[in-house]
């Protein structure tokens, strides 16, 4: 999974035919078409609802790929995908100003916590030169 603090290219990407696992570069590839849209293949009702759930499948076994072979992302001709774990941000907690009153600015800085990471999981399509 890419770190919080790298800046991704989407161009620079490595591309999945790097991938020495032939299995995991077929996946790849297939993960990557199916991303984008190419063999969507729903036709009953709750089409919307099971495709967003298929995205996210899809993302998460890219993000295992990505993970697993210790990438920053991946693509294949103009199909990229990364995942990158970002930090979370500080905000303001009341009940640590209340055990502090007399409040400087200092104080309330110190009453600043970071929230939990998450995941960022882009696929993005670009341009080819």
């Amino acid at each position: 999974m890419g770190k919080p603090t790298e800046t991704i290219t989407f161009a620079e990407l490595p591309d999945v035919v790097a991938l020495r696992n032939k299995g995991d570069r077929n996946r790849a590839q297939e993960l990557l078409a199916e991303l984008d849209g190419h063999t969507f293949c729903f036709t009953n009702v709750g089409v919307e609802v099971r495709r967003d759930q298929r995205v996210e499948e899809i993302k998460a076994e890219l993000s295992e790929l990505q993970t697993k072979h210790g990438w920053p992302g991946m693509r294949h001709g103009p199909l990229c995908f990364t995942a990158q774990e970002v930090p979370g941000r500080k905000s303001l907690d009341k009940g640590l100003l209340m055990e502090k009153l007399g409040l400087t600015m200092d104080q309330i800085d110190d009453c600043s916590r970071e929230g939990q990471p998450y995941m960022r999981r882009t696929f993005k399509k670009i341009d080819e030169e």
